[in-house]
């Protein structure tokens, strides 16, 4: 156990060495609910791979005075990205999740700190790295290359037998000059089992970039379902709306994900 231990700070190091985020939170590693990552752990020897999909269609926007403006047309955005995820120890987790364009490659890891039945609390970490426009040409990637580390503290809970929350805060910042500003990644989830195998999830999540001031972001609704097919096998689909924002996109969409895990 105190070999683990030692490789532990490692492998979180190397993770926050590189990274460009796109998404607010934590990619590759496991969550129980809809779009939060989650304390717990995968079981030391666990393998799950995730497809994952996602459609969101916008018609306005909110502007620097956070109101709802009418834009030009409509946008439609959609992706389609597949995460794999593997249980290291008892405490430890790694992942990582991949565009189908492969516009990004993410890698993440989750350590658990402190778990007994009720209560769980643990850090994850992670990177993301551009790959368009540097290793494939037709890539539809705009951003700016960047590498950014993220990091943050994840909090479980079982409220009873078949209620539980969930707590994710996320900061990233960049490494070397650039024109990213540091985000903020703040969520919120409840989960209730109307069976066994039924979750109803209703989530409330939120991003914001920070400079002298808060110069974007927005507070998103996540309702939604998780239900297990079989032991090994499970699906998750949800709904976002943006409810309020600042200088982004105000949209509506639905996105889903297909969980198989091996032992």
């Amino acid at each position: 156990m105190k070999k683990d231990n030692k490789l532990i700070p490692l492998i979180l190091i190397i993770l926050l060495q590189f990274s460009n985020i796109s998404n607010a939170q934590v990619a590759g590693v496991s969550a129980h609910k809809l779009t939060l990552v989650s304390a717990s752990i995968l079981p030391e020897g666990t393998f799950e791979f995730e497809p994952a999909f996602s459609v969101l269609n916008s018609n306005n926007y909110f502007n620097e005075n956070w109101d709802i403006q009418q834009q030009d047309g409509r946008s439609t955005a959609s992706s389609l990205d597949f995460r794999m995820t593997v249980g290291l120890t008892e405490q430890l987790e790694i992942g990582t999740s991949i565009s189908s364009n492969i516009e990004e490659i993410n890698f993440g890891a989750k350590y658990l700190l402190i778990s007994n039945e009720d209560f769980g609390i643990a850090l994850s970490g992670g990177t993301s790295l551009p790959a368009g426009n540097k290793f494939v040409e037709d890539s539809s990637l705009t951003n700016e290359y960047v590498y950014t580390a993220s990091i943050g503290p994840v909090f479980s809970y079982n409220i009873s037998e078949n209620n539980s929350i969930d707590l994710a805060l996320t900061y990233t910042t960049a490494l070397g000059k650039s024109s990213f500003v540091d985000q903020v990644y703040a969520g919120l989830g409840w989960g209730y089992n109307v069976r066994d195998n039924l979750q109803l999830v209703l989530e409330v999540a939120g991003y914001a970039c920070i400079d002298h001031e808060l110069c974007s972001g927005k507070l998103s609704l996540f309702p939604g379902i998780t239900y297990d097919i079989a032991e090994n096998f499970s699906f998750a689909f949800g709904f976002q709306h943006d409810l309020i924002g600042k200088n982004e996109d105000n949209g509506f969409g639905y996105f889903g994900a297909f969980t198989i895990s091996f032992n």
